[in-house]
């Protein structure tokens, strides 16, 4: 019944650094919002990401979206057969998640999972702080969350069997990985067995290469480069990842491929990256990138899959 990963919440340690990150590198409207938390919109919905202020950082909550009122239902009550204690919202909750309604269940680490149906839209049209051809949404969600866990074989057993996301592909040992889907976004959750619950990464994405490059040069200047541009060997996104004032990395992309259901078949993939991708600093990957240079001396090569563009020239949003 999920069709996608709707919207975040973000609880950080500091948000005037989460709103300099967001407009200046990503390009995306910050709002105050009245609670004293941030909002992110990325396109005409009310929010995307809500980063609220504490002490403790890490996730607050992740938004599954379905269909409507009747899928919401369905779901509800396929969730409390299979024996999972699911939990109203407030009115108040509603309200600041800006949707029709929601509950909540908690996955086997604890990690607050709203499921929720009716977004609403903004009153005004998305305004980011520059021309920006705007963030690949839609039908495919906000993006894609990985999460580190220390409980990996629930994890994913949670999410696959009891949420019903799909396998698209996954690393082996010793740094298992699942890459999981619900709509043809290559991966909408990532769980990478780390021994440690926790946030790995947010990545957003754009519609326009350069968009990304300009991203790139803001990131260059003022958040920093935590990992190098690159390009990923499962979904062939070319992106480059920064580190947010909480410590995970956010990372900003454009042109990751969708899965066609009737023909793909999940495999595990021998890189993370066809090339590109060093942390900073200290390398801490020598044997992705041994690999990756072992795919280039071979010639590996993938397709460039670009965003669908409207039919009509579409106007730079300013």
């Amino acid at each position: 019944m999920i069709s996608a990963l709707g919207y975040l919440g973000i609880r950080s340690v500091d948000l005037r650094a989460w709103r300099d990150l967001a407009a200046r590198v990503l390009g995306a409207e910050a709002l105050q919002a009245q609670d004293g938390s941030l909002r992110l919109r990325l396109d005409e919905r009310a929010q995307r990401i809500a980063i609220e202020p504490s002490q403790t950082p890490g996730l607050a909550f992740a938004g599954l979206e379905v269909a409507n009122d009747a899928a919401w239902w369905e779901t509800r009550r396929l969730l409390e057969r299979k024996g999972l204690q699911t939990h109203d919202a407030s009115a108040e909750e509603r309200a600041r998640r800006q949707v029709a309604d929601f509950f909540w269940i908690a996955d086997p680490e604890g990690n607050r999972i709203e499921i929720f149906h009716g977004a609403a839209s903004a009153a005004a049209p998305f305004a980011p702080p520059r021309p920006l051809g705007g963030f690949r949404t839609g039908a495919l969600g906000a993006g894609a969350l990985a999460l580190t866990t220390a409980r990996f074989a629930e994890m994913s057993a949670f999410y696959r069997q009891t949420l019903g996301f799909r396998l698209s592909d996954f690393h082996g040992e010793p740094d298992a990985t699942v890459f999981l889907r619900v709509n043809p976004r290559h991966h909408s959750l990532a769980l990478v067995a780390t021994g440690a619950a926790g946030v790995h990464h947010v990545t957003l994405e754009f519609l326009d290469l350069d968009d990304l490059g300009r991203a790139y040069d803001a990131a260059l200047e003022s958040a920093g480069v935590a990992v190098s541009l690159g390009r990923r060997a499962n979904d062939h996104l070319v992106s480059f990842s920064s580190r947010t004032p909480d410590g995970f990395l956010l990372e900003a992309g454009w042109a990751g491929r969708l899965v066609d259901e009737d023909a793909w078949k999940p495999c595990e993939i021998e890189s993370a990256s066809l090339w590109g991708h060093q942390p900073s600093g200290v390398d801490e990957r020598p044997r992705t990138r041994e690999t990756a240079k072992a795919m280039a001396a071979k010639g590996v090569r993938a397709p460039v899959e670009l965003p669908q563009a409207p039919a009509a020239p579409r106007r730079r949003i300013r």
